[in-house]
C-alpha cells in the first residue's frame, strides 16, 4: 500500500506542471472552453449553460469545466461527484489531460465512482504519458 502511494504522489507531483489542455478537434476556437473562474464568477448561470452546451456537442474542454463546476458544487450548480466523473471520464477518453488526472484521482479516492486503485493508476499513467508527449512536441 505504501508504494501505491508513493507511485501515486509522484505522478500528482508529474501531472501538476500542466494546467489547461485544448481539444484539437473542437470547432470551437482552441481554449474557450477551458474553465475560466472570471467568466464563471460574473454570471455563474450563464457560464454553466454555455460549458454545457459545448460539453454536450463532445468538446472536451468543456466536459471537463462541467465536472469541476459538479466537482466542487459552485456556481449555480449543486455538488454531485457522480455526475462529475461522468463528464471527466468524457473528456479523458478524448485524451484530456486534466480530465484523465480527475478521473484517475476519483477513482484513487472513491469520489463518484467505487474506490479502485487499479484503474486510478492506468488513468494516472495515461495523463502523465500525455503530458511527456506535450512537453516534448511543444518544448523540446
Amino acid at each position: 500500500m505504501i508504494k501505491k502511494g508513493i507511485f501515486f504522489a509522484t505522478s500528482i507531483l508529474i501531472v501538476g506542471l500542466t494546467f489547461a489542455s485544448t481539444n484539437k478537434n473542437s470547432s470551437i476556437p482552441e481554449g474557450s472552453m477551458v474553465f475560466n473562474e472570471d467568466f464563471v464568477k460574473k454570471d455563474g448561470e450563464a457560464a454553466f449553460k454555455y460549458y454545457l452546451k459545448a460539453a454536450e456537442q463532445g468538446d472536451a474542454d468543456a466536459q471537463t469545466s462541467i465536472g469541476k463546476m459538479y466537482q466542487n458544487g459552485r456556481y449555480w450548480v449543486e455538488m454531485d461527484l457522480k455526475k462529475a466523473f461522468e463528464w471527466f471520464l468524457k473528456a479523458a477518453e478524448q485524451n484530456n489531460k486534466d480530465a484523465q488526472f480527475y478521473v484517475g484521482y476519483a477513482y484513487y479516492h472513491g469520489l463518484g465512482v467505487d474506490e479502485d486503485y487499479k484503474t486510478a493508476f492506468y488513468w494516472i499513467r495515461v495523463c502523465r504519458h500525455e503530458i511527456l508527449n506535450h512537453i516534448i512536441i511543444n518544448f523540446i
